[in-house]
């Protein structure tokens, strides 16, 4: 019997495991499809990281995020990290809220007005509206190489990961005092290849929780959405080259991302950090409705792109997809699931939780060992959905 078996084996899964494995926990890790695979929200070259949050409950968990990633990459001798900077770009009052965070972390900043800005960093414009907060601390995760590393980690410690290895069942076994095997109340999995048992199960699902916890009488209200990769070619490539120009985050209206050269040669990525509902199991599959909606998010993009990257050309010379679970106000859920008190869940990470995912595999792994958790959870209780709105990240 394991003492904890991780259901889904992106980031945030893997994290969860190589935290308990470095606290001598008997771990596995069930993974649907063969690794790696680009079907959910950990695939991919790169992501950014960053303390400039608005929320403090995100900025709070980044010292110890930045700490475990830098001593995983020493670990397996892996570089994942770029030290490139970020800059965050909206209203005054959003910007406020970040520096406020930052000051309290202690993390060099910079206030960058919109006339500055471009001069700072020749190939990007601001309105007159918008502030710019510049944090040279952030940077971009070299997010293939995290997954690596992260497994590289749970192997070397004696944790197993088993991939395309679907789970079917999870049924929870309870106590049986005349059965000396059965002292104690514990999860039987059946997955496509296997039966496995377990005294805790952690279900990181990404965009399959529901599916997932519908037996157990469950619903989270997240929704899976295809996102828009795109990559665009600069008209001088020397303006947006890594080593000049940082991560972007504009926070407006329509929030967007960026990334400086790296992936593609002299291909930059600019993307619209919201997409299109699908379900997971057919994510080719769009409705009528849905590719209105993604070619109005496509659009939202070539404005983005004309208004604040004046260099880079107007068309996206590289076109991929990725896979957000979004709640609706984007805060996660981190919680032992209502009513169900030996199975753990993470979900909902909207977009940014892969820079998270060391103190989130902290969290979770705690959860599982009966421990206090390192960061207060109210944030990340499902109980919020019953009065809040939707906010930016």
């Amino acid at each position: 019997m394991y003492e904890v078996i991780v259901c889904g084996a992106g980031v945030q899964g893997l994290a969860t495991a190589c935290y308990l494995v470095e606290n001598n926990t008997k771990v596995l890790v069930i993974e649907q499809f063969p690794l790696p695979h680009a079907r959910g929200s950990s695939h991919g070259a790169s992501r950014i990281t960053r303390y400039s949050y608005n929320k403090s409950c995100y900025s709070d968990m980044m010292p110890e995020c930045f700490d475990r990633w830098e001593k995983l990459g020493e670990k397996t001798d892996l570089n994942l990290f770029n030290n490139c900077g970020v800059l965050t770009v909206s209203d005054r009052d959003y910007v406020t809220l970040v520096e406020d965070n930052l000051t309290a972390e202690g993390i060099e900043h910079e206030i960058i007005d919109d006339v500055n800005v471009g001069k700072r960093f020749p190939g990007f414009s601001s309105s007159e509206k918008e502030v710019a907060i510049y944090e040279p601390s952030g940077g971009i995760l070299m997010a293939d190489r995290c997954m690596q590393a992260l497994q590289r980690s749970i192997i070397g410690g004696g944790g197993e990961i088993r991939d395309g290895e679907k789970v079917m069942v999870i049924e929870e076994i309870p106590a049986d005092v005349d059965d000396p095997v059965r002292t104690f109340p514990y999860i039987r999995i059946t997955t496509s290849k296997s039966v496995y048992s377990t005294k805790k199960v952690v279900l990181t699902c990404g965009s399959w929780i529901n599916k997932v916890i519908k037996p157990f009488g469950v619903h989270y209200p997240v929704k899976p959405v295809k996102i828009n990769v795109l990559y665009w070619k600069a008209k001088d490539a020397s303006l947006y080259d890594i080593n000049k120009f940082p991560a972007v985050l504009i926070k407006t209206a329509h929030n967007f991302y960026s990334l400086p050269i790296m992936e593609y040669p002299g291909h930059m990525k600019v993307c619209f950090h919201y997409g299109v509902t699908i379900d997971p199991d057919e994510p080719a599959k769009l409705s009528k409705t849905g590719e209105l909606i993604r070619a109005r998010q496509y659009q939202f993009v070539v404005d983005c792109v004309r208004n604040y990257y004046p260099e880079l050309e107007q068309d996206p010379g590289v076109h991929e997809d990725c896979i957000y679970t979004v709640t609706p106000d984007s805060d996660l859920i981190l919680e032992t699931l209502p009513g169900h008190s030996n199975i753990i869940v993470g979900a909902g990470f909207s977009g940014h939780g892969f820079k998270l995912a060391p103190a989130i595999g902290h969290i979770l792994g705690n959860l599982a060992l009966d421990r206090d958790s390192p960061y207060a959870l109210a944030p990340f209780s499902s109980q919020r959905f019953k009065n809040k709105s939707a906010s930016r990240m």
